[in-house]
């Protein structure tokens, strides 16, 4: 496991425990951290498809960041993961770009049968208010409709979300979930599952959704020649069509054996449902269920044991109303829609014994402590090694070496220990003195530090050792290896083993070192090394070279500074491109970010992670290296003299549309303006809807004022009977799914 996913792991278990102290929602700075560790999250599921926390972990740390806002309206950011997913992240590479004709939302998650019927209590209040404000033939109508209210009942499928686009009856196009707005375009792959029909009857515009998997028999018998090979094998059926879809040769593609299962029509005839019969599973008679009868179902736990016996992975069910007019009630919000929820399979556990401790360093010389553990089979995969973040976790569990433990694993993620057997303990067990602690990369004994957080009255503390030496190799290595990574400076070609040779040599030092290896006397012994070759040295030579030259943002995100990653870094780059003054020396860029004036400028930047920054910047050794940086020629592409973006207009917003905010803030992006949520003297419009604001009176001279929605669409190039037609068709209708379950 990457350190980096270590250090998310132990950032997401620090802010569950914070979260159980009473003041834990007065302190923005847990906000901040929400928001930071969601999207990291985010990140690793939709992009990197390598989650690495469990459905239940990444529910709660959504609902906690929903409590914040619903308390605290008043801080609510533009970039927060309950607004939207857009640009949180980038999308994959090596593949074009395509942009959904309407959001492509998530389902939210529930685990007991309690939350299904606080779900279903929260949209009969719902519909009840929206019913009070139709007519009195309609309301009389919903009336009795909302007395006996029913639902379909399907499996939730484990696999990669994808949506399939017909035009005049032909497949023409097949786009990934994504963030929901924009995907990969893997139409070409797509064709190569045999259960896609690529001609429809229907000549009408066509938009289904499914999801791509790998059957369990194939997977088995792929992870067995991947192990063979000496390859990683494919730890689940969402891993396995992620790999395979991202192959880039389609006949490689075909032999992994995929299918589709098509589990929504959204935009097209309700009838269409024949032509992908082949394309469901379990399909049998429609059938609808009161929410009690869906309770008594669970209850039972013989749909899961049904699933449990097929070919594909199932992880839940879906509870979907079933009635198109009360769905079309009940709207969406801009991360799920109202009308369905999930509940997800509780967690399968195993038990296991540690048999030893090691600590893995990180970049900053946290010691993370991994247990190593007898191999057990858990969710189809064994497990052999288990995080145990920091010396509150091991305390507040009382682990113990050779302890036996109850190992948790679900949505088949990074595993987790749940409790100890304090059982079976039978003296043999050691108590972990952290106090004898050393650093595995340089053997200097660990010291222990804690950290504060929360109120002033409410201080919470967290306890971690860390190697005090400022020369360790072993942080060396990993700050080595988030600086060449694909979201910072990108030099793919120096590998870990590559790194980790080159430290060892003493080659590199320090991290502007990286640079030294294009000097002629370098790159002759390297040649010389085994395992690296001439081929290999030409290769990342080049790419350091063309690093010289990155975007700022990556630069910035590469040297590490605590509390700045990717989203932070790309503020600071489009923040200073706003600036009336230039920058172009490393120093001159440094000096304006490390200005506390210039960081309160960035909305979401508090006064802790100021400080980090300026105290980062006015370090000797910080000084030192920026300065080693400019020696060797770094001079990262300069936002601040391109006119492309100071050229773009800025846009803000008030009052209520026919799309809802996360659309229009994806359409204005989509047409190449700025998004703002503040009117400023300098905005160039305001789109303004019914039941606005006082923003309206506020527009200066230089803000032109739109109201009429024929010219907003105009502006924003939105086709209006197109999109109507589709955001109509995004609730489907009542009889456009079967039901799995008879």
């Amino acid at each position: 496991m990457n350190i980096n996913h270590w250090l998310l792991g132990q950032q997401t278990q620090t802010i569950l425990g914070q979260s159980q102290h009473g003041n834990f929602f007065d302190n923005k700075d847990n906000y901040d951290s929400l928001i930071n560790i969601i999207t990291d999250h985010n990140h690793l599921y939709y992009i990197d498809n390598t989650p690495i926390i469990s459905d239940v972990d990444y529910d709660i740390l959504f609902t906690l960041l929903k409590e914040f806002e619903a308390l605290h309206p008043e801080i609510i950011r533009d970039d927060s993961p309950t607004q939207q997913l857009k640009e949180q992240y980038e999308i994959q590479e090596n593949f074009q770009k395509a942009n959904h004709s309407i959001p492509i939302l998530s389902l939210q998650n529930t685990y007991n049968i309690k939350d299904i019927r606080d779900w279903y209590e929260s949209i009969t209040t719902m519909l009840e208010k929206s019913i009070t404000t139709q007519d009195e033939k309609t309301k009389d109508m919903l009336q009795i409709k909302l007395q006996t209210l029913n639902f379909f009942l399907e499996p939730k499928y484990d696999g990669l979300a994808i949506v399939l686009t017909y035009e005049q009856g032909k497949l023409v196009k097949a786009v990934t979930r994504g963030d929901g707005y924009t995907g990969d375009d893997v139409t070409e792959n797509i064709r190569t599952i045999k259960n896609i029909p690529h001609t429809l009857s229907d000549k009408q515009r066509v938009i289904v959704r499914g999801e791509v998997m790998m059957p369990t028999s194939r997977r088995k018998m792929i992870n067995q020649q991947r192990s063979d090979n000496n390859q990683e094998p494919f730890s689940n059926t969402r891993n396995a069509a992620a790999g395979s879809l991202k192959l880039l040769d389609t006949n490689e593609v075909a032999k992994r054996g995929l299918v589709c299962y098509i589990y929504d029509i959204l935009v097209g005839s309700p009838s269409l449902i024949s032509e992908f019969e082949n394309l469901n599973y379990l399909t049998q008679t429609q059938s609808q269920y009161t929410i009690e009868e869906i309770s008594t179902l669970i209850e039972q736990g013989s749909l899961k044991d049904s699933l449990a016996q097929a070919d594909v992975d199932f992880d839940g069910l879906v509870i979907k109303l079933a009635d198109s007019e009360m769905r079309e009630l009940l709207g969406s919000t801009n991360h799920h829609p109202r009308r369905a929820i999930a509940y997800k399979f509780p967690a399968q556990q195993a038990a296991t014994q540690i048999e030893h401790i090691e600590r893995q360093v990180g970049r900053t010389g946290i010691l993370t402590p991994v247990a190593h553990l007898t191999p057990t089979a858990l969710s189809g995969v064994t497990i052999s090694r288990v995080s145990l973040h920091n010396i509150d976790f091991i305390q507040n569990k009382d682990i113990r070496i050779h302890d036996w433990v109850r190992l948790q694993r679900s949505g088949e993620v990074i595993p987790y220990i749940v409790s100890v057997i304090s059982q079976r303990r039978n003296g043999s067990e050691t108590i972990i003195d952290s106090d004898q602690i050393q650093c595995p990369a340089c053997h200097t004994k660990a010291q222990t530090i804690t950290n504060t957080v929360g109120t002033k009255t409410n201080p919470l503390t967290t306890t971690q050792l860390i190697c005090p030496n400022p020369h360790c190799s072993g942080k060396l290595k990993e700050k080595l290896k988030h600086f060449v990574s694909k979201n910072a400076m990108n030099i793919a070609s120096l590998g870990d083993a590559t790194l980790d040779m080159l430290v060892d040599q003493q080659i590199i030092q320090s991290l502007s070192d990286i640079y030294t290896l294009t000097q002629p006397e370098t790159i002759f012994l390297l040649k010389r090394f085994p395992g690296i070759g001439h081929k290999k040295v030409d290769i990342f030579i080049d790419e350091i070279i063309t690093s010289k030259t990155n975007p700022l943002w990556r630069f910035i995100n590469a040297l590490g500074i605590s509390g700045i990653g990717i989203k932070l870094a790309k503020e600071i780059e489009k923040h200073l491109n706003y600036r009336p003054v230039s920058a172009h020396t490393l120093e001159q860029i440094f000096t304006i970010i490390s200005n506390p004036e210039f960081l309160e400028s960035i909305y979401g930047v508090g006064e802790k992670l100021i400080q980090e920054i300026h105290e980062w910047y006015n370090d000797p050794e910080s000084q030192t290296l920026l300065s080693a940086f400019s020696k060797y020629g770094i001079l990262p592409t300069n936002p601040m003299s391109s006119s492309v973006t100071n050229d773009r207009k800025t846009i803000c917003i008030t009052g209520t549309f026919p799309l809802s905010r996360s659309e229009l803030e994806f359409f204005i992006h989509q047409a190449g303006f700025i998004f703002t949520p503040n009117l400023t003297k300098t905005t160039d419009y305001l789109l303004v809807g019914t039941h606005a604001g006082n923003k309206k009176d506020k527009a200066g001279p230089h803000t032109k004022v739109l109201d009429n929605i024929q010219e907003i669409y105009s502006l924003l190039n939105i086709s209006v009977p197109l999109f109507e037609d589709n955001h109509k068709s995004e609730q489907p209708s009542g009889g456009e799914m079967q039901s799995l379950f008879g």
